[in-house]
């Protein structure tokens, strides 16, 4: 059963409700707070990929082809489709010496209001490139690559590629292979579905890489060191985990996935949230709440990210009418 987590109102009445569920566990895997069932089965989607490209730093992969830090934080990205994403992804696709066309993620308008705008200004078209998965593509291609496989199918279910990625998702999550949900993300390959409380620990295993076994151990501190240091690379220059990360100036590994659903991890913990209609931006405000509660984040920092925490709900001539807010205690 899920929880009501964020309310919009609209003068004194809380005219629409939020509804989802949060789980933080701890280094001892232990689920320290919670709202909802922490059995509930989801979606990975986009949360996943730090652990989709472990396989490119075990398998030698990223030592072959001599990815750099930020090609990294690019294959773990959701990127805006900025011209540094544009750049770094043809960067990787040199080394591997593929084009554009070898991506198999299809096209939708970028997340940046400033691309959009450059491509309409200039008649130009949407390539896979500006597809904010196109980093994650470009990492399967490079495992195709490496292990000499057909690179025309590695986004199909039985290519060798997925089935790694799968069996890479049930050892770090710590959850069985046959019992994964397997479904197809917007991007076309196969998105991991499981309970809510093995995704938060998968978090706290990446940023306290201890945890891992020797196999992922290394490949799990690359990776998130590569997301902490280049947070721009990872989503955007004006998206909500950016914005935090700089903000705080503190080792906060965060991702956001599709539909409402986010992963975090600080200090020993990890967290996943997900809000149960999909809204993504009633995800910004319980993100906030959370740190807020465990102390991570200050007064200070929390009024700096108003915007994101108890934003305003305005009329037509901008004029303020109501506002979103958290509600909630974790158990």
């Amino acid at each position: 059963m899920s929880e009501i987590l964020v309310k919009e109102y609209r003068g004194d009445l809380a005219e629409n409700l939020h509804r989802g569920f949060i789980t933080v566990v701890d280094k001892s895997k232990n689920t320290v707070a919670h709202l909802g069932d922490i059995n509930k089965i989801v979606y990975y989607r986009s949360t996943a990929k730090p652990i989709q490209v472990l396989p490119v730093l075990t398998s030698g992969a990223a030592n072959k082809f001599n990815f750099t830090e930020e090609e990294l934080a690019l294959m773990a990205s959701s990127h805006s489709g900025e011209e540094v994403h544009l750049n770094l992804l043809k960067d990787i696709l040199n080394k591997l010496e593929l084009g554009i066309n070898d991506l198999q993620c299809g096209t939708h308008p970028p997340y940046s209001k400033e691309t959009r705008k450059y491509l309409k200004e200039n008649n130009l078209s949407l390539t896979p490139a500006h597809n904010a998965c196109s980093g994650k593509h470009a990492a399967q291609l490079a495992l195709s690559k490496f292990y000499n496989l057909n690179i025309t199918n590695y986004f199909q279910r039985d290519h060798f590629v997925q089935k790694l990625t799968l069996k890479t998702i049930a050892e770090v999550a710590e959850y069985p292979e046959e019992e994964i949900y397997m479904g197809i993300d917007s991007c076309g390959v196969l998105v991991f579905g499981l309970p809510i409380k093995n995704i938060a620990y998968s978090y706290c295993k990446l940023l306290n890489n201890e945890l891992m076994n020797n196999k992922y151990q290394e490949a799990a501190h690359k990776i998130t060191q590569a997301m902490i240091n280049n947070p721009v690379l990872v989503a955007g220059s004006n998206r909500f985990g950016t914005i935090l990360s700089k903000l705080t100036k503190k080792d906060i590994l965060i991702k956001s996935g599709a539909d409402g659903f986010f992963a975090f991890a600080f200090s020993d913990k990890g967290v996943a949230i997900k809000i149960e209609d999909g809204n993504l931006k009633s995800a910004y405000p319980v993100i906030l709440e959370v740190l807020k509660q465990y102390n991570f984040i200050s007064e200070e920092e929390l009024t700096r990210l108003n915007n994101y925490y108890n934003y305003e709900i305005t009329d037509h001539k901008n004029r303020k009418v109501g506002y979103i807010t958290p509600e909630f205690s974790l158990n």
